[in-house]
């Protein structure tokens, strides 16, 4: 089995390349001049990355808020029902 090296783009057998984290693969010759990795695929990774991120950080967000919220009506001794009155 061959693969096509992302660095050079020679062709070279599996066993003579690396899979990176970014899936692609990487012959020992530019390894050992210290390529680790390509930008394109750095670039393609993290904005198949960004909105998993976003939306995780705005859920924890909403949650501590929530959090701060209840900590706050529990300080002032507002109890439910008193919430219900006050947004209805």
């Amino acid at each position: 089995m061959f693969r096509k090296c992302a660095v050079c783009g020679f062709t070279v057998a599996r066993q003579y390349c690396h899979k990176n984290r970014y899936k692609e693969y990487i012959c020992r010759t530019c390894q050992a001049a210290g390529v680790r990795f390509t930008w394109p695929a750095r670039l393609r990774y993290w904005r198949r990355q960004t909105p998993a991120i976003i939306v995780l950080s705005l859920a924890a967000a909403i949650l501590v808020a929530l959090a701060i919220w209840a900590l706050y009506a529990f300080v002032l001794g507002i109890e439910a029902a008193e919430l219900h009155k006050i947004f209805s």
